[in-house]
Parts: C-alpha cells; structure tokens; sequence
C-alpha cells in the first residue's frame, strides 16, 4: 500500500546512470502513490554531506520546507502542488 502523502526525494547524480536514476524515481513513485518530489544533486553519495552540496542540499530542503507550511485552516499545502493539498492529521 503506497504512502498517503506527499515525498521529496533527493537523489546524487554524478557517477550513476540515467537508467539508475530512472529505476529509482519509478521505484519511490511507486511507494510514494504517485505524490513524489524528485530533486537532483550534481554530485557523488560520499559528498553530500561536504561542502558545498550539503550547503545546495540544506538550502533546497529549507525551500521545500517554506512551501509545505500548513496554512491557517491545517491545509498542508505541497510544494510545487497547489491542487494537492492535504489536511494535517
């Protein structure tokens, strides 16, 4: 049973095929009902977490964050989805 909401996914992409990242996105998709977010990183597994991607990583995470505040009436408004919002539980 896939996830009942929505996921961002971010993946690495340097030294990974096109067909990895391919399989990857349909995989999460799946579990994610469709409702997936995928961000793209210009660099290897080993270096998110050096500078400066953990910088591009913490910077697009925070983005993502502000768009997905709940609103006043506990509407959890999804990034990039306007006509996707969901109740807070």
């Amino acid at each position: 049973m896939p996830f009942r909401g929505a996921v961002s996914y971010w993946k690495c992409v340097q030294q990974v095929s096109l067909q990895e990242i391919r399989n990857d996105e349909l995989e999460w998709r799946e579990l994610a009902g469709g409702n997936l977010k995928l961000h793209l990183l210009d660099c290897r597994h080993d270096q998110i977490m050096k500078s400066p991607h953990v910088e591009t990583l913490a910077g697009q995470i925070m983005e993502y964050t502000r768009k997905s505040r709940p609103t006043a009436t506990g509407a959890i408004r999804v990034a990039g989805n306007a006509d996707r919002d969901r109740r807070s539980p």
